[in-house]
């Protein structure tokens, strides 16, 4: 029953989706304003995407000397 509320609430602030017969308002009429407004969202750049990645070449040095140095060359593609 909460939801019926909720959906009344907003029929109220977006005004009626039933539509009875037009009236013309004549120009001296005020019309109220709703305190309910929409703002544009802002730009959105995809700052995620699916990357896959190559090992190129590697080397394999002796792991018992800590001196040594491993290198790889990955290559990433979008």
């Amino acid at each position: 029953m909460r939801e019926g509320v909720f959906v009344s609430k907003l029929r109220g602030l977006l005004g009626s989706t039933r539509r009875g017969p037009r009236t013309h308002r004549t120009t001296d009429a005020p019309r109220a304003v709703s305190p309910f407004t929409l703002e544009p969202l802002e730009g959105r750049l995809l700052l995620a995407a699916d990357l896959t990645g190559l090992v190129t070449a590697h080397t394999l040095a002796d792991p018992s000397v800590p001196t040594n140095v491993e290198t790889a060359t990955v290559q990433v593609k979008n």
